[in-house]
């Protein structure tokens, strides 16, 4: 039976017409629930895995102590929905419930076989699906469940998993009130279509405003624009953003849209005072609606008013407010708090994504600011370093007015000299050799040592160990460069007459090793404060390997690095 067909009375014709309004509308908001859900782990997902990427851990277990990761991992989701996060072990790391941290999902298999089978299937991609759980009431209801998987490099070869669940009929209560307003109060029919018109309206506003968002790096920026659009799509009286102010007590006003003469853009207002400060402080949403016999009570000329107050918040951390107010009284009901609060919290998710956007830029400057400082501990410093040695050799040999020793060492000073010359003419362009691209791993290690034997009587042994696997230039750089601060390191300190160098490839990894017989040293300060040993170790870090050094006095050093391909 379809809509356009004709019934035998009004009265049916109206219920039929109804019914499958009402239906249409269920399956539309059932979608848009889905949609709500996956978008929200997906989201999460993201917040984490940009947390993940500043931050390393020794276990899943201190992953799971992380108290910042846990706001992020779990967040509130509609009415009774939440968030949680497992790893692809099947084990809870983040829960709402404390007692279920480190629990293992595979246990309830048997149980809740439904469930089950969205977990085992998110272990190894997204996942999503219906189950039946019972709710606080002891009533079994069906709960939908979207799983995003997280594989983050610094938890290799583990991941985690983000699940978000909540019971689908809170998407579908207003197609129900709709249902029983046709078969109670036919009369009401117009004014429901009206309202079922407003929530499909809010719902498209909420995608708009998440496109909006998602699509900007400064969210503050956009605020204005977005507050506007809202308060058009409404036809709110007035609404406003306020954010908390850091380490003080105060809300700053930044975005408004509608009847907002009273404050200015910047008012800033206490959070000890008023409905603000009361939802800012305690984080829970304020509704409330002036009713038709108070407003009698105050004469025909006042204004209507209802109004909505709703925290914006990132797991526990409330970032700010949103406040709306209508013209109408009783005009904001539940409905609009949930709508109110789902915008809400994706401008918390897009003003944290902002902030750690800044983060991340941040922290690429200070990356980029220690590499140049490694690329000229590495190049000129080196250098410099071998210049003066000459120089010193080059006072004795006069001393002892050798002549042909003392041209030998000139000529060493100006090679040098000329060499690295031409390497600060590299570092302006590219901080990136040239020769490292265009030559073997084996061969940049073999014109290193003929440098060092060429300036000290020293004998050094050079072994290569399996075939070159296909790696990146930076990793051959990285290499490269730890190769020749060990070497310079021989030079300068060692005082060694033999030196070993092994370079073993291998399926997955390559290692470097330096070994000499030279003095060495005890001190474990000593080396840990050496700046040519920190460069060593952060140019592995970068590629997740690691450099290994050993040394004890009178018993020469060893220098290992390895590094995944």
């Amino acid at each position: 039976m379809t809509i356009s067909q004709t019934f035998e009375s009004p009265l049916e014709d109206s219920f039929q017409i109804g019914q499958q309004a009402a239906n249409l509308a269920a399956e539309a908001m059932e979608a848009l629930g889905k949609q709500l859900i996956r978008q929200k782990a997906s989201d999460i997902a993201k917040q984490i895995e940009i947390y993940l990427s500043c931050h390393t851990y020794s276990s899943l277990e201190a992953l799971s102590a992380d108290s910042t990761l846990a706001a992020i991992a779990v967040q509130r989701v509609g009415q009774t929905g939440y968030s949680a996060v497992h790893d692809t072990q099947g084990i809870n790391r983040f829960h709402t419930n404390p007692e279920l941290i480190g629990a293992d999902l595979r246990q309830l298999a048997g149980q809740f076989q439904n469930f089950w089978e969205i977990i085992e299937n998110s272990l190894s991609g997204e996942s999503e699906g219906y189950y039946e759980f019972k709710d606080r009431e002891g009533k079994v209801r069906k709960k939908f469940m979207a799983c995003y998987p997280v594989w983050p490099p610094s938890l290799h070869p583990h991941g985690l998993v983000v699940a978000v669940t909540t019971f689908m009929d809170e998407f579908l209560q207003p197609s129900r009130e709709i249902h029983r307003s046709i078969l109670t109060l036919l009369n009401h029919l117009e004014e429901r279509t009206r309202a079922e018109k407003r929530r499909a309206d809010q719902l498209r506003a909420i995608n708009e405003v998440g496109q909006k968002i998602s699509a900007v790096v400064d969210v503050e920026q956009v605020l204005p624009t977005i507050v506007e659009f809202l308060q058009k799509t409404f036809a709110f009286s007035s609404i406003r953003v306020y954010l908390k102010q850091p380490q003080t007590r105060f809300l700053v006003l930044v975005a408004q849209a509608g009847h907002v003469k009273d404050k200015p853009v910047g008012t800033l207002i206490s959070m000890e005072e008023g409905v603000e400060g009361h939802v800012a402080r305690s984080g829970q949403p304020h509704l409330e609606n002036e009713t038709l016999s108070a407003l009698k009570t105050v004469g025909p000329k006042a204004e209507a008013l209802s109004r909505i107050v709703v925290p914006i918040k990132i797991g526990c951390d409330t970032l700010g407010i949103l406040d709306i107010q209508s013209p109408r009284y009783s005009s904001l009901d539940a409905h609009d708090l949930f709508t109110v609060q789902t915008l809400a919290d994706q401008i918390a998710i897009a003003l944290e994504n902002s902030r750690m956007y800044q983060e991340l830029r941040e922290m690429a400057v200070v990356e980029e600011r220690n590499r140049i400082a490694r690329e000229i501990h590495d190049t000129l410093a080196q250098g410099f370093a071998g210049i003066l040695m000459q120089v010193e050799a080059l006072r004795q040999a006069l001393v002892q007015g050798n002549a042909d020793l003392t041209n030998d060492h000139l000529f060493r000073i100006q090679s040098i000299a000329r060499e690295n010359l031409n390497e600060a003419r590299r570092s302006v362009l590219s901080l990136r050799p040239p020769t490292v691209s265009s030559q073997s791993l084996e061969d940049l290690i073999r014109n290193e040592v003929e440098k060092l034997t060429r300036d000290l009587a020293i004998e050094v042994r050079f072994q290569v160990f399996g075939s070159q696997p296909l790696f990146t230039t930076d990793v051959k750089q990285a290499l490269y460069r730890i190769a020749q601060e060990a070497l310079s390191n021989v030079r300068k300190h060692s005082q060694a007459t033999e030196v070993q160098i092994t370079l073993n490839y291998s399926e997955r990894s390559v290692s470097l090793c330096v070994q000499d017989n030279g003095i060495g040293f005890d001190s474990q300060a000593q080396f840990e404060q050496s700046f040519g040993i920190t460069c060593m170790r952060e140019r592995a870090r970068m590629f997740g390997g690691v450099v290994n050094v050993h040394s004890e006095r009178g018993k020469g050093t060893t220098i290992e690095a390895v590094l995944p391909v």
